[in-house]
């Protein structure tokens, strides 16, 4: 009768714990999936960022190229520059 009584007690204090783990891993899930989403969120900013920053930056190393202090410095940029976007294409 005694061990009845033991397994009895090991049983309930068992199910309250796999009750509260359970309940402690739902909760934590939660917070995951939320930290991952934010992730999510902030590459994709940062993905728009880099795209728009790029563009930014072929422009001006346009502008800078069309320049003709560059043209000065560097030769006759024009000849060249056309030869490689037809290589480009």
């Amino acid at each position: 009768m005694e061990t009845l009584i033991k397994a009895d007690i090991f049983f309930f204090i068992t199910s309250i714990a796999v009750v509260i783990v359970t309940i402690v891993l739902a909760i934590a899930g939660f917070y995951f999936i939320r930290v991952l989403r934010t992730f999510g969120q902030i590459s994709e900013k940062l993905k728009d960022t880099v795209d728009s920053t790029s563009d930014d930056i072929r422009d001006i190393v346009e502008q800078v190229q069309d320049s003709s202090a560059f043209r000065l410095m560097f030769g006759g940029g024009r000849r060249h520059r056309a030869a490689k976007h037809t290589i480009k294409k």
